[in-house]
């Protein structure tokens, strides 16, 4: 029986969903997966949430009924994403969790992610001294991921070297690294050749869209009319997200008086999203946070779906490319990673414009609005794609096989 030793496996994550205990975050499903084999786990995370800005204490929790022992590390928090206050706030946390590894009992593994640098370059640390085997799962790519917003130029490179330096020992030290997607795989191989580098990507719980698909409710009436195109973002309303693009594109159609544009989600620059959309006349309908069952309910109602990823973004295979195919829309796509708009073209699911070309994104509309077999068809190959390679039921028991193949190599 797997397990039958009760294996400690201690499984680091600066980032997780709220701990409840029907949670989707990566993290949580492999801890369950894990626990469910018969070892002993134990999730390491921040007292603070990112995505609300909250101590997770002072939010609506079911920590109790975790499968798992779930373990909050004390981090101050911060108001903004970029800022000088964040970085203090990982470097509190790394401390706290650095005191916190040298009282707990050594595991015989240990499942990092990074980001963040700081807590990661403690636990690698850490599992150098104590000997102990660590797998890495590589989220993000810092500080690579800065140079977008830090507003140095040539200099963010040279600026942010040392934490170059912090993730690239990461990397170095793991027995294994996991990575979400083939493009942060060919950054990490830069650095370590013997180490090897598995792609796992994020991935969605398809059974829990299959249930929500099944019970979902007509939440949106305003914009069933059949003679309607709905063009629909979901996602973080943030710098990352060139939603004016779209906007501009829309506005640009002559049939603009028949189409809305449909914004699921929340974020820092929503209140500019809306006076933009006022501005250009576009039919912008923010519907701010969402529960699964409206989400799922609201992308029924969409025709097309957008990513407008900004110009020199370095993400890949994010969360949202799962939720886009697993909804069976085509994909109108502006963002500039090879390996996402090769699975754009490949599998025929949509179709790519240049970043911020807001005419190119336009005419790439007006095709889909004009053609909806296309439409159909290239949702359908969508949702092909998500059970081939974002369906979570399969891809998160590589995961699984990996811990175990390090922990029988351990002995």
């Amino acid at each position: 029986m797997k397990g039958a030793f009760l294996k400690d496996i201690l499984i680091v994550a600066h980032y997780t969903s709220i701990p409840k205990k029907n949670a989707v975050g990566r993290f949580n499903v492999i801890a369950t997966k894990l626990s469910m084999a018969g070892y002993h786990i134990e999730l390491v995370t921040s007292s603070f949430e990112h995505s609300t800005k909250m101590q997770i204490d002072k939010l609506e929790t079911e920590i109790d009924e975790l499968p798992y022992k779930l373990t909050l590390i004390s981090e101050p928090g911060y108001k903004r994403n970029v800022s000088i206050r964040r970085i203090l706030s990982h470097k509190k946390m790394a401390f706290n969790l650095k005191k916190y590894l040298k009282n707990r009992k050594i595991p015989d593994l240990v499942y990092c992610a990074i980001p963040s640098i700081d807590v990661a370059y403690i636990t690698a640390k850490y599992c150098k001294k104590k000997k102990v085997k660590l797998v890495v799962d590589v989220q993000d790519l810092w500080p690579e991921a800065f140079n977008m917003v830090l507003p140095f130029g040539k200099l963010n490179t040279l600026l942010t070297y040392p934490l170059k330096c912090k993730a690239d020992r990461v990397y170095k030290s793991a027995d294994q690294v996991i990575t979400v997607s083939e493009t942060y795989k060919r950054r990490i191989q830069k650095v370590v050749q013997i180490v090897p580098v598995n792609v796992v990507y994020l991935g969605i719980q398809m059974e829990q869209y299959e249930i929500s698909e099944k019970n979902s409710q007509n939440f949106s009436e305003h914009i069933s009319n059949a003679n309607k195109i709905t063009i629909g973002y979901c996602g973080t309303l943030g710098h990352s997200y060139d939603l004016k693009c779209v906007m501009d594109a829309i506005s640009n159609l002559k049939v603009n008086e028949n189409v809305y544009f449909l914004i699921m989600g929340d974020g820092p620059l929503r209140k500019e999203f809306e006076k933009y959309a006022k501005e250009k006349q576009v039919k912008a309908i923010f519907t701010g946070m969402l529960s699964l069952e409206n989400m799922i309910d609201q992308l029924k109602k969409c025709d097309i779906l957008v990513n407008p990823i900004v110009k020199k973004s370095v993400a890949s295979i994010i969360n949202k490319h799962a939720t886009y195919a697993m909804a069976g829309l085509p994909v109108l796509n502006t963002q500039e990673c090879d390996e996402y708009m090769q699975l754009v073209e490949n599998e025929k699911m949509g179709l790519n414009s240049p970043a911020g070309d807001y005419v190119a994104l336009a005419d790439n509309m007006r095709f889909l609005i004009e053609h909806p077999q296309v439409r159909k068809k290239m949702g359908e190959n969508g949702r092909k794609l998500a059970y081939k390679i974002f369906d979570r039921r399969i891809s998160y028991q590589k995961i699984v096989l990996i811990i175990e193949e390090c922990l029988k190599e351990d002995g």
